[in-house]
């Protein structure tokens, strides 16, 4: 059991990063108000950064101390120690940036109640469903070998996770500014 755990630990770990996103929504949680970050003496990318940082703040220090206790207690191999800490976080990037990606295609600013953007935008929605199916395609290929290509499997998710959020993050920085200044 506990060398299952280890192997299909990382990336259920994940699942509890992806549920920590603050930037599916925070733009659109400037409303009304929207005018006021604009005009600021600051650019989108700034204003963009800020937003990323937000959410890493929450999330990389949780889980840097919540994997280096299940470490701990588990004891894995050093590549499952690794996997441990890198999937983990590479989803936290992904989920930061998906986020703020999918609130720039679907802002909201027409909402009374900050909850609406919170818990009922769907900016919101398809973030946190699609971040969690993003973490349901490598759990349910580890179960479906039985196990066998977990190594492979875990190292093409910290790959291509990584890579996603590296090319949302280049084309939030581009097309994303553009569309933030045409709000």
């Amino acid at each position: 059991l506990t060398k299952s755990i280890n192997v299909i630990g990382p990336v259920a770990i994940s699942f509890f990063v992806v549920m920590t996103d603050s930037t599916a929504c925070s733009i659109s949680l400037e409303g009304r108000n929207l005018w006021i970050v604009k005009s600021l003496p600051i650019g989108a990318r700034d204003v963009f950064l800020s937003k990323l940082l937000v959410n890493l703040t929450l999330t990389v220090p949780a889980t840097l101390l919540n994997v280096t206790v299940l470490v701990f207690i588990l004891k894995p191999d050093v590549l499952q120690t690794v996997f441990f800490y890198l999937v983990p976080l590479s989803y936290a990037f992904f989920t930061a940036v998906f986020g703020l990606a999918i609130n720039l295609a679907f802002p909201n600013f027409n909402w009374t109640n900050e909850i609406t953007v919170i818990k009922q935008s769907a900016a919101m929605l398809i973030a946190v469903f699609g971040s969690m199916g993003s973490i349901a395609v490598p759990i349910i290929a580890i179960v479906a070998t039985q196990f066998k290509y977990a190594v492979p499997i875990t190292a093409a998710t910290i790959l291509v996770v990584t890579a996603a959020s590296a090319v949302m993050y280049r084309n939030i920085m581009t097309k994303g500014v553009k569309t933030f200044e045409a709000f």
